[in-house]
């Protein structure tokens, strides 16, 4: 019906993302949620993240049922640093996110390919 030519590939100077992130999750490691467990850590994530703070978040439950007045919370450590970049780790889970400096999917994937190779070698 439509004789249309093929569209040419493109790359936006500025693409329309608020945040970009990738997550990992693994089996729970008891001593991520440790100061003393999560030391080796910051010692290897320095260099992409010289910044460090913990954070006690809620955690959203749906529950169909008999349910518990109460909300748990986890203790997450968030990594940053000057350039919008972060890297938070929990007990279970690590994950990477830029907010409106994101550039390019290049970019973020050569980044996340150095943090998921420090952090591998932790849980190995």
């Amino acid at each position: 019906m439509f004789t249309l030519d093929p569209v040419p590939s493109y790359c936006l100077r500025r693409p329309p993302l608020i945040q970009a992130f990738g997550q990992v999750k693994f089996a729970t490691r008891a001593k991520l949620g440790a100061m003393d467990g999560i030391v080796p850590v910051q010692e290897q994530l320095d260099q992409l993240f010289p910044y460090m703070k913990d954070q006690q978040v809620q955690q959203l439950a749906l529950v169909i049922g008999a349910a518990s007045s109460s909300m748990p919370t986890a203790k997450i450590w968030h990594f940053y640093d000057n350039h919008g970049w972060a890297a938070d780790i929990s007990p279970d889970s690590a994950t990477l996110s830029i907010g409106i400096q994101y550039r390019d999917f290049r970019e973020f994937l050569n980044v996340s390919r150095c943090y998921c190779t420090l952090f591998q070698k932790l849980l190995v």
